[in-house]
C-alpha cells in the first residue's frame, strides 16, 4: 500500500530520519496514539532516507514532521521539531472532529534557532547540532552569506590554496547538515518575540519556537550615495563582483573603496575588464599590504586618490561617471560601463532594534560570550559590534555563541 493512501480513513504521517533527537522523542508518542486512535485514523511512519520521493512530493523540510490527512487532502497545520504530546493529541482530535484552524501555518519547536546562514551562523549550527541540540537555521536568502559572493578566499585556515567562496560555504552547509542541523532558506522573518522563556520567530508560513536564539544575520553592502545610483542598480551599478563581474568582459569599469574588499575585488575584476579605475576617498588604502601589492602589480588598474563619484551619466544604462578630486576640486569624466562599490557594510538588525541593545550604527552589543542584553539570545559575526570582520573570526564568534547557548539550555533544564 502507498504510505499516503489511507483507504478513505483520516491519516497521520510521521516523517523522520536517522540520528535525529526530536525524531527519537516523537516516535514512541506516535506509536502510542496509533493504538489509542487506530480504529478511526491510520498512522504511518516514513523514513525519508528510505522514501525520499515522498519527502519531496509533500515538501518535507523539517525533521520530524507530522502531517495530517483527511478525505485525501492535507488537514490542519503540520507540526515539527520537538512536538508536545498535548498538541499532537489535539491535532488528531481536530482532524477527527473536522476542526482545523490555521491550515496554512506550520509550527516547529527546536532547541536553538539560528538566524542567518553565513560563516557565523553555520559555525554555530555545527557546534549546536553536534551537541545533539535540535538546530534550525533560517536565512532570507540562500546559505553562504557574503562569502558565497566572494570570488576566491585565500586566507582561511585549512584550505588547500585559494578556494572559491561558494565552494567554501557549501562545505560548511554540508558539515552542519551532517550533524542534523536543518536549514530553511529563502525564509523572510516577519516577527520575533524574545520576551518569554521560549523564544518565538515567525516567517510567512511557519512559527518557530526555541529556548535559545543566535542572531547571525550579517550585514549588507553600503550603497553608493550618488543621485541615480538606485535607479541604475543592475544597469551598471553593482555591489557583488562575483555575481556580475563576468558581464563586463573587455569593458572599462570603476571600483569604489579602499579596504580589503575593494582592493581584492579590483584584482579579481581585472580578469574580465580591459581597464579599472579604483576610486579611493583618501590618499592611502586600509587594505592589507599583500592585497595592495597584488593591486599595484596589475597594469590594468589605475587609482584615483582623494576622489569621489559625484555624477552618473547614461539614459537606461551607465555610460559615464564624473569623479571629483576632494583636494583640488577638479572634476573628470570617465567612460565606464560598470561600477562596483565596496565602501563598508550596514548591519541587518532592523528586526531586533526594540529587543536587544545596539550601538549608534545598529550593531548588536554582546559580551565576550556573544550574549546580548537578553539572556539566552546571542549574536555573532558581522551583525555584532567589533573591530575586525573576517571569515575566521565570524566562525569563532559562531562557535562561542553555540557553546554558551548550550550552557544556557542546560541551565534551564537543571
Amino acid at each position: 500500500m502507498d504510505e499516503m493512501n489511507f483507504n478513505g480513513k483520516s491519516g497521520v504521517a510521521l516523517f523522520i530520519t536517522d540520528d535525529c533527537p526530536p525524531c527519537e522523542a516523537v516516535v514512541p508518542v506516535h506509536d502510542k496514539f496509533s493504538k489509542i486512535y487506530g480504529k478511526d485514523i491510520n498512522f504511518v511512519t516514513v523514513n525519508i532516507k528510505e522514501k525520499p520521493d515522498l519527502a519531496e512530493k509533500y515538501k518535507i523540510r523539517s525533521m520530524p514532521t507530522l502531517m495530517f490527512m483527511k478525505d485525501g487532502n492535507e488537514a490542519c497545520s503540520r507540526l515539527g521539531g520537538y512536538i508536545e504530546t498535548d498538541e499532537f493529541k489535539g491535532r488528531i482530535e481536530n482532524v477527527l472532529g473536522g476542526k482545523c484552524p490555521e491550515m496554512s501555518r506550520q509550527k516547529v519547536t527546536a532547541d536553538v534557532i539560528i538566524l542567518g546562514a553565513g560563516p557565523a551562523g553555520l559555525s554555530a549550527a555545527i557546534y549546536t547540532a553536534r551537541s545533539k541540540l535540535y538546530t534550525v537555521v533560517i536565512d532570507r536568502a540562500l546559505p553562504g552569506g557574503q562569502v558565497a559572493t566572494t570570488y576566491t578566499v585565500e586566507n582561511y585556515a585549512g584550505t588547500d590554496g585559494p578556494i572559491e567562496g561558494p565552494a567554501l560555504m557549501e562545505n560548511m552547509v554540508r558539515q552542519a547538515e551532517s550533524f542534523g542541523a536543518e536549514i530553511f532558506e529563502l525564509k523572510e522573518v516577519t516577527g520575533i518575540d524574545f520576551s518569554g522563556r521560549i523564544r518565538h520567530v515567525s516567517t510567512e508560513d511557519t512559527d518557530y519556537y526555541a529556548k535559545a536564539v543566535i542572531i547571525a544575520t550579517g550585514a549588507q553592502p553600503r550603497h553608493l550615495a550618488v543621485d541615480r545610483a538606485d535607479e541604475l542598480q543592475g544597469k551598471g551599478v553593482h555591489y557583488c563582483a562575483t555575481c556580475d563581474g563576468a558581464l563586463y568582459q573587455g569593458a572599462e569599469i570603476l571600483v569604489v573603496g579602499g579596504g580589503n574588499s575593494a582592493v581584492e575585488e579590483a584584482v579579481n575584476l581585472a580578469k574580465f575588464a580591459s581597464g579599472i579605475t579604483l576610486v579611493n576617498l583618501h590618499d592611502s588604502f586600509t587594505a592589507t599590504k599583500a592585497g595592495q601589492n597584488a593591486l599595484f602589480r596589475n597594469k590594468r588598474i589605475n587609482v584615483a586618490w582623494n576622489s569621489e563619484i559625484v555624477e552618473l551619466i547614461g539614459e537606461n544604462f551607465l555610460e559615464k561617471v564624473v569623479i571629483k578630486n576632494r583636494k583640488s576640486g577638479k572634476r573628470k569624466t570617465i567612460a565606464a560601463e560598470g561600477i562596483f562599490t565596496f565602501i563598508g557594510m550596514v548591519p541587518r538588525t532592523e528586526l531586533f532594534k526594540d529587543s536587544v541593545d545596539m550601538d549608534e550604527k545598529g550593531y548588536i552589543l554582546t559580551d565576550e560570550n556573544m550574549e546580548t542584553s537578553i539572556p539566552g539570545v546571542y549574536a555573532c559575526g558581522d551583525v555584532r559590534r567589533k573591530n575586525i570582520r573576517q571569515i575566521a573570526n565570524a566562525v569563532g564568534d559562531g562557535a562561542i555563541a553555540a557553546i554558551f547557548a548550550e550552557k544556557y539550555i542546560s541551565s534551564l533544564e537543571d
